[in-house]
């Protein structure tokens, strides 16, 4: 295995365990909103999976871009103070910006 798929995979796996540890954070603090552990698992699984692929990840960013910027408005209207949550949610845009840059340009 080449050393741009190492990369590729590691950042892949740091782009599923962002959202994996948000779906765990809205559980215990946000349990009486039901709807919101299942998109949490959706970005966890599938925009993750959509990255792997050059065909899809063009969409993968687009549907990654979408939850961070609704996600970053809903903390800033419904959760002051929620910065901790925003940054997790930008680390998570930049790592799948990064993922999306090596897969598109890696020419394996």
């Amino acid at each position: 295995m080449s050393k741009g798929k190492i990369v590729i995979l590691s950042l892949l796996l740091g782009l599923f365990f962002l959202p994996a540890g948000a779906t765990l954070i809205h559980l215990k603090i946000h349990s009486s909103v039901v709807w919101l552990p299942y998109i949490t698992l959706f970005d966890a699984f599938v925009i993750t999976a959509l990255f792997y692929f050059r065909k899809t990840a063009a969409f993968a960013l687009f549907l990654n871009s979408i939850f961070v910027i609704i996600g970053i408005g809903f903390h800033l209207r419904f959760l002051p103070g929620g910065w901790a949550d925003i940054m997790i949610s930008l680390t998570d845009f930049l790592v799948g910006y990064a993922v999306y840059l090596l897969v598109t340009q890696n020419k394996e």
